[in-house]
């Protein structure tokens, strides 16, 4: 399962950076997101709650439960008009993308704290390192 999560972490980062930049996702990495959402969506079913359906995942003793909800996700926002608003952290070392939800879409980094500061205070260092 480790192995899978591994594959399946490295398919949907290549299938994500290939959309943010214009290009056709691998084959290989959308077979293999293809696989795991195929496995995931037979682990659930949908049930009569109330006045609607719900979608629920069955109860058993499966290993491979924590890639299921990262499919259904990955699907839900890899087809929606959010993927828009998936971007690249902006420090150099990071390879992360997230989700951009401000107000005007300037966001720059997965996390103000680490990355933001980290980039912030290499500026500091390399403006006070130019000063006579």
């Amino acid at each position: 399962v480790r192995k899978r999560a591994t594959a399946l972490r490295e398919a949907l980062h290549a299938i994500v950076l290939a959309l943010a930049s214009g290009d056709e996702p691998a084959g290989d990495a959308l077979d293999l997101f293809n696989q795991e959402l195929v496995l995931a969506n037979g682990h659930g079913e949908y049930v009569a709650v109330g006045s609607r359906l719900e979608w629920r995942w069955r109860v058993g003793p499966n290993l491979d439960r924590m890639l299921w909800p990262v499919c259904q996700s990955a699907a839900e926002l890899l087809g929606s008009d959010q993927l828009g608003k998936v971007k690249g952290c902006a420090a150099p070392a990071c390879q992360v993308f997230f989700l951009d939800g401000s107000k005007n879409g300037s966001r720059r980094f997965c996390s103000a704290s680490t990355c933001g500061t980290a980039v912030r205070v290499q500026r500091f260092r390399d403006r006070h390192r130019a000063d006579p």
